[in-house]
């Protein structure tokens, strides 16, 4: 925010005119805060709390990126007791 206060400024408006001084906003104000939720949105995706798939480059089994990978799909079929979940 300290590189675009205008966003930061007018987040701060939406939030003071929907939610007003005397309480933090809430999950029930989210439809009101349009604004505020697409902020938290751009934020998220641009810098997501762990990223999501097989990193892209071979990093050291060490390293956090590589940790905190978290796969979209099974990479070969889900057995358990013999019998897959699939059918096959």
């Amino acid at each position: 925010m300290s590189l675009y206060p205008e966003v930061q400024r007018k987040a701060q408006e939406e939030i003071d005119r929907v939610v007003g001084h005397d309480r933090l906003p809430n999950a029930q104000d989210r439809n009101h805060l349009p604004y505020v939720d697409a902020i938290m949105k751009e934020v998220m995706r641009l810098n997501p709390v762990a990223p999501l798939g097989e990193p892209q480059c071979e990093a050291p089994l060490d390293s956090l990126t590589r940790v905190l990978a978290l796969p979209h799909r099974l990479k070969e079929d889900d057995v358990y007791e013999g019998r897959s979940p699939f059918g096959s």
